[in-house]
């Protein structure tokens, strides 16, 4: 023992992430974090690819959008995992849910498997992949919206 009074780091621990369940919480901020990365890290990379103007506001758009389905998903994700630990929403409810983030994934592994198929530039392949992501974001959020549209 370092006399350190017992549950000290539990609430300290507690006091620095929240007091909501961390599934909720990591779910939210890790989204928002992400979507945040994406657009930070498509205004970076993307002007060295190309030169042409109209491509580099093509991708900063299609990455705001993909932040836009991100931080959505973030806050719905929340809202879904809070709801689960109340006990609002049963595992038969969330078949919508599992249904949209099946369906996000394959659309995004299919717009993946269409990029690396159609030999595009590099920046053709970036705009792409920030457009399958977003499509694909955009169904796991329906998904989610189905779950929480079931809670009592």
């Amino acid at each position: 023992m370092n006399g350190d009074p017992p549950g000290i780091c539990n609430r300290a621990g507690a006091a620095l992430i929240n007091a909501e369940p961390i599934d909720a919480w990591l779910s939210k901020w890790g989204s928002v974090v992400g979507g945040m990365m994406l657009v930070a890290l498509t205004v970076a990379v993307l002007p060295s690819q190309t030169s042409s103007l109209p491509e580099i506001v093509l991708g900063i758009g299609a990455a705001v959008v993909a932040c836009a389905n991100l931080f959505l998903f973030g806050v719905l994700s929340r809202q879904v995992h809070l709801a689960w630990h109340r006990g609002a929403v049963p595992w038969r409810g969330r078949i919508g849910e599992f249904f949209g983030l099946g369906a996000g994934l394959a659309i995004t592994g299919a717009g993946v498997w269409c990029i690396q198929t159609l030999q595009l530039t590099p920046s053709g392949m970036i705009i792409g992949g920030l457009l399958a992501l977003a499509m694909g974001i955009a169904i796991m959020c329906l998904g989610l919206w189905s779950t929480l549209s079931n809670a009592a």
